[in-house]
């Protein structure tokens, strides 16, 4: 699900199994984040202090759905 060998319908937003994948794939990510952001990787270091998400976040719900995953951790967050 990954790599530059992905035919241009992946990207098709009409394609909705591929913007299933697409979601599920950023939602792991993101959830990779959190625990890391919440020190989750087993580290005593007291976690991190600024993470970067890059992932496709082009739509007002996808950005205010993270928005609410992100709520609990007490982050300030930006979209550029």
């Amino acid at each position: 699900m990954f790599g530059s060998h992905l035919p241009a319908s992946f990207y098709d937003p009409s394609n909705k199994a591929c913007v299933r994948q697409r979601h599920e794939a950023c939602d792991t990510a993101l959830q990779d984040l959190i625990d890391f952001m919440n020190n989750k990787d087993g580290k005593e270091d007291g976690g991190v202090k600024l993470a970067i998400y890059d992932a496709t976040n082009s739509t007002r719900e996808r950005r205010q759905f993270i928005l609410k995953r992100l709520s609990g951790i007490g982050t300030k967050k930006i979209f550029i």
